[in-house]
């Protein structure tokens, strides 16, 4: 596992960028087929409930509901 989040940026094409602090993180998701690094919101929330079914809480917010946090 990486020290960083920001070392998974280049592994997975749909992460834009990465914030935070600690345990307190915002991830963005935008399109991987996009070169305008467009809000993916729907994969963000694929997300969101994939962790919930492992027992993991995250929820989505910003403008576009696409920063995992």
């Amino acid at each position: 596992m990486p020290c960083c989040p920001d070392a998974l940026q280049p592994q997975y094409p749909f992460l834009g960028d990465v914030r935070g602090l600690g345990l307190m993180l915002g991830i963005e998701v935008v399109s991987p087929n996009s070169v305008s690094m467009a809000p993916a919101p729907v994969l963000a929330g694929w997300v969101v409930s994939s962790m919930r079914s492992r027992r993991v809480l995250l929820s989505t917010d910003g403008p576009y509901d696409n920063v995992i946090k």
